[in-house]
């Protein structure tokens, strides 16, 4: 199974609602999202406050971030949301495809591969500043992209 990881963001709505629509005023958020179902078979949310989230789970709006956080933070939102992805996936065959940014991916990506034989895969990760990836996602979207990542 292709499991798409999307990081959250810091503008949200100012409702509860399923957690794709509560980042959806995010442009950044949009584009990754609307890549994400050209191919996943799955979508789940990276939260810095609640750790992996299906994309239907309806939550409140929050003010937290990994960005900025300690080292520990990070390593220990890490640990959360692997914790999280060992109960939900199967973790030697699915594939995770990671749309989020260093600071929820860096401590994560390194603890999955190595205690698993995960293919992990992060077509972001030398694209650029959020410009860049925003321009990437819009051409793979504007080609209606379906190529194997």
């Amino acid at each position: 199974m292709k499991i798409v990881l999307i990081s959250c963001t810091k503008s949200k709505q100012n409702y509860a609602c399923p957690a794709r629509e509560l980042y959806s005023k995010s442009d950044l958020f949009q584009k990754e999202y609307h890549f994400a179902k050209s191919f996943a078979d799955k979508i789940y949310i990276l939260s810095a406050k609640y750790g992996l989230v299906d994309e239907n789970e309806i939550l409140s709006p929050y003010n937290q971030t990994l960005c900025g956080a300690s080292v520990q933070t990070k390593k220990d939102w890490a640990r959360k949301v692997l914790k999280q992805m060992e109960e939900t996936f199967d973790m030697d065959s699915d594939e995770f495809v990671f749309l989020a940014g260093r600071n929820y991916t860096e401590y994560l990506v390194s603890a999955i591969k190595s205690k698993y034989d995960a293919k992990v895969v992060l077509p972001l990760e030398n694209v650029g500043s959020i410009g860049k990836q925003k321009q990437f996602l819009k051409q793979r979207n504007d080609e209606n992209c379906r190529e194997k990542i």
